[in-house]
């Protein structure tokens, strides 16, 4: 047997400490990626388009992928409806859209759905939690 000066192994010793946590990064990116790809598996077989939706957004708020973020954005514009209480629905998730994409546009998309909701208050309240999103990406 070999006989290894101190500072050999402190340096292998530190080697071994690092290829330990490169493996644990390694593993939990492994598990990340499986995670994802369940919960996508499983936001496929969601009928309802607002639950659909704010599934999907989860997603790519981890992913930060654009085909993440625009499967999102479609499931949102499935939320059709006359009633102010699902169309302000629509409005939170195009809301949670932009906290997660960062992007202004989504901001103006939900905007613009707010606007069509008839209900004074509920029109409002979503206008009121728009502007304070555009306070938080700026």
């Amino acid at each position: 047997m070999r006989k290894v000066g101190n500072g050999q192994a402190e340096r292998r010793a530190g080697e071994a400490k690092e290829l330990i946590e490169r493996e644990k990064t390694l593993s939990s990116s492994q598990l990340l990626k499986r995670i994802l790809e369940e919960a996508k598996k499983a936001a496929s077989e969601i009928t309802d388009p607002g639950w659909k939706a704010k599934v999907l957004t989860a997603i790519a708020s981890v992913t930060h992928d654009t085909k993440d973020f625009e499967e999102a954005r479609r499931a949102a514009n499935e939320i059709i409806s006359n009633e102010p209480y699902w169309q302000a629905k629509k409005v939170e998730v195009l809301i949670a859209i932009a906290s997660a994409s960062h992007d202004i546009k989504d901001l103006e998309e939900a905007r613009k759905a707010a606007n069509e909701i008839i209900d004074p208050y509920l029109r409002a309240r979503t206008l009121a939690t728009i502007a304070i999103s555009l306070t938080k990406l700026k």
